[in-house]
């Protein structure tokens, strides 16, 4: 009764503590993640119900957290509990989390039961509707079912879902070699990694992308420190502000990992990535058309998130994501044998190589496709071709 109403709890709860409670921690990283996500969801829902009268709803947790008439009609307590685990002059824990910084092993247990006592504790907060309602966004974030959008990511090269399926049609032997050749997989995370290729072949992409995401985040954050010599910024430091892939709703105020400058000095990790990767990776995470792949997973946005743990079909943006983390670990090459399973790899190695030389072909010759000049061309191109098809036919 205390999650009534909160979107998708009574479809994941269930889940939620059966995974937590396993004693496995990397299903206890997933449910802490995608717990979070339930968090701002509910905070979100509760604003529309509660919020001041024709203001914009805040995008950031952190900014939900610091409105007065929000936290307001919090239970006692509730509101110091959220901004101790939440905001960055607290624990932060949602950020070290779905930002990378945490292996598996290092979550504690306790704090999915603090932050799944906290939901419980909002769901005393009046969410009954004012006949307000919520933006597009907003109403399919808290849609249950596993509902798509038709259109999410369709820019993308078909030939991505082509690569993807490849890889994925590859035995699952091909993931543990892989992971044994790689060094692109940061330490206390292989498990996880593991974990997440399996669940893309198993029909649940986004439940892989919610364990995928931060470890490609993290790993291309070890890659930046190393390839510009600035080991601060791999860690989580207090009261300096994060180095992010994204660097969502505060761009700006943000070291990101894909910048072109660090310090004002040239990114070097960017001609180590190559261009067309440096365009992918942007297109699927920074350009502000682009399907904004974590952002929209990790604030609660997709449609049918309340899925997550069910089988759904894999999305081109959640393809392209595993084509980047292919090319990733092709990238970054380590000596053999570091991986989650020392057991002797019978899969034909020449087959999985194969699907990674044609993921390289495919990465370096990738074209923007969500940059703003690459959208106005592609405007332009279309009203040419509709001038051309009026001409044809007044001729």
């Amino acid at each position: 009764a205390l999650f009534e109403g909160l979107p998708h709890a009574a479809q994941l709860l269930p889940w939620l503590v059966q995974e937590a409670f396993c004693g496995d921690p990397t299903s206890v990283l997933t449910a802490f993640c995608v717990l979070c996500v339930l968090m701002e969801t509910a905070l979100h829902a509760l604003w529309w119900d509660v919020g001041p009268q024709g203001e914009q709803c805040p995008q950031l947790l952190r900014d939900l957290l610091l409105c007065p008439a929000l936290m307001e009609q919090l239970p006692r307590g509730l509101g110091l509990c959220l901004k101790v685990l939440f905001l960055p002059a607290g624990l932060n824990i949602r950020n070290l989390v779905l930002h990378g910084f945490l292996a598996p092993l290092e979550l504690p247990r306790e704090y999915f039961a603090l932050v799944l006592f906290a939901l419980g504790s909002l769901g005393r907060a009046h969410l009954s509707s004012r006949g307000t309602a919520p933006p597009a966004p907003v109403v399919a974030a808290q849609a249950a079912g596993d509902a798509t959008v038709s259109d999410w990511g369709s820019d993308l090269p078909l030939s991505i879902d082509e690569l993807a399926h490849a890889w994925l049609a590859s035995a699952e032997g091909a993931d543990r070699w892989l992971l044994n050749c790689t060094a692109f997989v940061p330490p206390g995370r292989l498990g996880v990694t593991a974990t997440a290729l399996r669940h893309f072949r198993s029909g649940r992409p986004l439940r892989g992308a919610v364990e995928l995401l931060p470890v490609l985040e993290h790993g291309l954050r070890v890659a930046f420190c190393d390839a510009n010599d600035a080991p601060s910024y791999g860690f989580a430091q207090f009261g300096e502000y994060y180095s992010t892939l994204d660097g969502f709703g505060q761009r700006s105020k943000h070291q990101l990992l894909l910048g072109l400058a660090v310090e004002g000095r040239p990114n070097e990790l960017l001609p180590k990535l190559g261009l067309g990767l440096v365009h992918l990776l942007a297109d699927l995470f920074l350009q502000e058309s682009s399907p904004a792949v974590r952002a929209v997973v990790f604030h609660g946005t997709l449609p049918g998130f309340g899925g997550v743990y069910e089988p759904r079909p894999l999305d081109r943006p959640f393809a392209a994501t595993l084509v980047c983390f292919l090319e990733l670990c092709r990238l970054f090459p380590g000596s053999s044998g570091r991986g989650v399973d020392t057991t002797p790899v019978t899969v034909p190695v020449i087959a999985a190589c194969a699907v990674l030389d044609e993921v390289s072909s495919f990465v370096s010759a990738y074209e923007p496709k969500y940059h703003p000049n690459a959208i106005l061309a592609a405007s332009l191109t279309r009203c040419l071709e509709r001038v051309e098809a009026l001409v044809h036919v007044l001729a």
